[in-house]
């Protein structure tokens, strides 16, 4: 075991001593420069347009290296806009099913007291409408259940609008034969107005002078403004729309689509 004497001990630790002073007296520089890093960071993360600045540029160079996951954005937030629209139609529907379902001015074709009910919004000058008509027709033989309630609802301009009053007065005038007139509309060619819709009402029979008494009357219009009013809650904005249930369906879908959708809401009902 080796034994140091005080003296040898002391001066030691006297040798030590600068050496420790002169290492500090070399760091000095390199300690004062990390003290102004560090409090350069303070301040840069406790500036927030620094830190914006900093997150813009992040996220900018990270989109830039992976540019597919703005489709999988957009897709995401395409998914949850058609979810909130469909659940904004559903409660619309709920709120307003009175004016849709039973409104008294709509004409009701099929059973009147049908198990499933398919509201129909159109326009004597859609030809989506007039496409889709030869379907409503087979649904309407092949299914006796089935109840068809019409909304009018013209969208096409001043034409539709004339034409749609005719329809309105034809069936104050004659509601045993508004259906002949309805089909007779949508199988005629060319551009629906008020001269082609009279020209129908007069070949269906209707007096002339009842017809212009009819049409008179102003309040023939309020039904194509409270459809408007249903059509611009359920966000519908072109035709021929249905709603089934609690379903919105817009366009000319066809019948295996919509027998589908009626077997789910019979189903539904039970």
């Amino acid at each position: 075991m080796a034994i140091f004497s005080w003296p040898v001990l002391k001066k030691c630790t006297q040798l030590a001593c600068c050496a420790g002073a002169m290492v500090f007296l070399a760091a000095a520089p390199v300690l004062a420069q990390n003290a102004g890093v560090e409090q350069l960071k303070k301040e840069l993360l406790s500036d927030t347009g620094f830190l914006k600045q900093l997150s813009q540029k992040v996220v900018r160079d990270y989109l830039i290296e992976n540019p597919e996951i703005l489709l999988e954005a957009q897709n995401v937030l395409e998914t949850r806009m058609e979810a909130q629209a469909r659940a904004d139609q559903v409660k619309a529907i709920k709120e307003e099913s009175a004016k849709i379902f039973h409104a008294p001015d709509d004409a009701v074709f099929g059973n009147p007291r049908g198990d499933v009910t398919i509201v129909e919004f159109y326009d004597y000058n859609c030809g989506y409408c007039k496409k889709s008509f030869p379907t409503m027709q087979a649904l309407i033989k092949k299914d006796p259940n089935l109840r068809f309630v019409m909304k009018d609802f013209p969208i096409l301009g001043q034409d539709s609008v004339d034409a749609h009053r005719v329809a309105r007065a034809f069936q104050v005038v004659m509601p045993d034969k508004y259906r002949q007139f309805h089909e007779a509309m949508m199988l005629r060619p060319g551009r629906a107005n008020a001269a082609s819709a009279i020209d129908v009402a007069l070949s269906l029979g209707a007096d002339k002078d009842k017809m212009n008494r009819a049409l008179a009357d102003e309040s023939l219009l309020q039904p194509f403004v409270t459809n408007g009013e249903v059509a611009y809650k359920l966000r519908i904005n072109a035709t021929p729309a249905y709603i089934i249930g609690h379903q919105v369906v817009s366009g000319a879908v066809g019948t295996d689509a919509l027998v589908k959708i009626i077997e789910q809401e019979r189903k539904r009902g039970q």
